[in-house]
């Protein structure tokens, strides 16, 4: 757990006391975004008390929480979907790779056996591929 510090922070020319583990410095620009924030609700409605502008900016803070939570929200699904993409594209990878393995081993057995016939896709190198086996044990039996 943090250790909280005890904060001085003025805000509208009155001062509070702040216990928060949050450091000085942040504090500070906390302190300064709210007299920044009452000031410009001040401004823009001069007739309004003191107690109506903080009332306007927790509103607006409020608003703010809310909006960034729902973007948090938001990227947070666009991670998961694209925690499954990427699990995809590895799974779909291996499986081109275990393919690509399949056509060099037909390619390989071929060339041992010197025929020239070319492998264009996986499904004929597997075919091959069982077709060699087959005829290898048919010799084994045979023999």
């Amino acid at each position: 757990m943090s250790e909280k510090i005890r904060y001085k922070a003025v805000i509208a020319e009155k001062t509070y006391t702040i216990i928060s583990p949050e450091t000085k410095s942040q504090l500070d620009l906390v302190t300064e975004m709210v007299n920044e924030q009452l000031n410009e609700i001040k401004q823009l409605s001069p007739n309004i008390s003191s107690e109506e502008a903080a009332i306007l900016c927790a509103i607006n803070a409020v608003n703010d929480q809310v909006k960034k939570q729902t973007e948090l929200l938001m990227l947070k699904k666009e991670m998961i979907e694209v925690k499954k993409a990427n699990a995809r594209v590895k799974e779909l990878e291996k499986k081109v790779n275990k393919m690509n393995e399949v056509e060099e081993k037909a390619r390989i057995a071929l060339k041992e056996m010197g025929s020239h016939q070319g492998v264009s896709d996986p499904l004929q190198a597997q075919q091959i591929l069982n077709q060699i086996q087959k005829q290898k044990i048919q010799d084994k039996s045979e023999g």
